[in-house]
């Protein structure tokens, strides 16, 4: 995201950080995360992706229509997809 890169004086963040995103809804926060996380499966790095409202399906399609293809890097081992529901465990 180049205007972020703008932001972190071309430094990023650093190499093993966690990452949390927060935000109102519909305030792109995944389609946000999906960009870090494609970004860092190009480099060939692994990505951990944790969702707590959307399925891994939910996610992939959702990527896709703004057009980003995460699939190739789910199958390849790159990027694993966590979807846990916050309901699930009451």
């Amino acid at each position: 995201i180049p205007e972020l890169d703008l932001c972190l004086e071309g430094k990023g963040y650093y190499e093993g950080s966690s990452i949390l995103l927060s935000g109102s809804s519909g305030s792109d926060k995944t389609t946000f995360a999906g960009a870090f996380a494609k970004n860092v499966c190009e480099n060939k790095l692994k990505c951990l992706f944790c969702s707590y409202e959307e399925s891994e399906t939910e996610i992939l399609r959702n990527f896709a229509s703004v057009g980003m293809d995460l699939h190739p890097f789910v199958k390849n081992g790159l990027l694993k997809i966590v979807c846990i529901r916050p309901t699930q465990y009451g």
